[in-house]
């Protein structure tokens, strides 16, 4: 009979100075990442590398498990974090006191976890990686109908006027337009 030989655990134990070793890692392998901020596996197995130096509990850590880290246990959180600061009526979420929740905002609170369940838990609690996940995938995107999209702007090159400044007879712009056609301005220097 072979005696079972102990291998060491098998299973990755993630401490908070472990993930306050894997998210700076990412960070300064931001530009590496491809589109959208996913990360090749390389860098995964190089933050595997970086996490095991200090690794106190656990097997060590592979590309696999940090991959799996960030993308099922890091982004998710982040998420609904991130709802919670960008919410309306609310005022923001933070690492200690989770989501800011006033007398005033407290039925908006109550409607968005009827409708949102994953948030209840950071009402008063915050999440201890919220700065450097911020840090990492920065600003949420800005959301409304008041919000500057490039790819929507009207080209003013054949509207806009052009002032002839040695021209004393220029007309006003808005007074041109009212009459229908557009005064050249033209600035010579």
């Amino acid at each position: 009979m072979n005696p079972e030989v102990d291998t060491g655990p098998t299973k990755a134990v993630w401490t908070v100075a472990d993930v306050f070793k894997l998210l700076p890692y990412l960070i300064d392998q931001k530009p590496r990442a491809g589109d959208g901020g996913s990360y090749p596996m390389a860098i995964y197995n190089e933050a595997a590398v970086e996490c095991n130096k200090i690794r106190s509990q656990g097997a060590n850590k592979t590309g696999a498990m940090c991959k799996n880290k960030w993308s099922t246990g890091l982004r998710p959180i982040w998420k609904i974090c991130r709802e919670i600061d960008t919410r309306s009526g609310l005022d923001g979420f933070d690492t200690k006191k989770g989501a800011h929740i006033s007398g005033e905002s407290e039925h908006v609170w109550a409607d968005f976890v009827k409708s949102n369940p994953s948030v209840a838990p950071y009402k008063h609690n915050g999440w201890v990686y919220w700065d450097k996940m911020a840090e990492l995938l920065g600003s949420p995107p800005p959301r409304g109908h008041c919000v500057f999209c490039a790819s929507q702007m009207i080209d003013t090159r054949a509207i806009s006027p052009t002032w002839d400044i040695e021209n004393e007879n220029n007309d006003l712009p808005g007074d041109s337009q009212v009459r229908g056609h557009t005064t050249s301005f033209v600035a010579h220097i």
